[in-house]
């Protein structure tokens, strides 16, 4: 979301993953479920838990593909 819709929307865009809508993909909202939680985990776990979410919408993104 630029600026301009955060205006027009009156809505900054939410950096908090955890409560987020549907993006309308099972798949995605699926791998996205992977970040669920992850602010009360210890920092040393986040980077295993992007690495999974980055493969899982790489995988969905290859597949919309072709």
């Amino acid at each position: 979301m630029s600026d301009v819709d955060e205006a027009r929307d009156g809505v900054a865009p939410s950096t908090d993953h955890e409560g987020a809508g549907a993006t309308g993909d099972p798949q995605v909202d699926a791998v996205l479920a992977g970040l669920a939680g992850l602010a009360a985990q210890p920092l040393s776990t986040h980077v295993t838990a992007f690495e999974a979410v980055h493969t899982g919408l790489q995988a969905r993104l290859a597949d919309t593909e072709g």
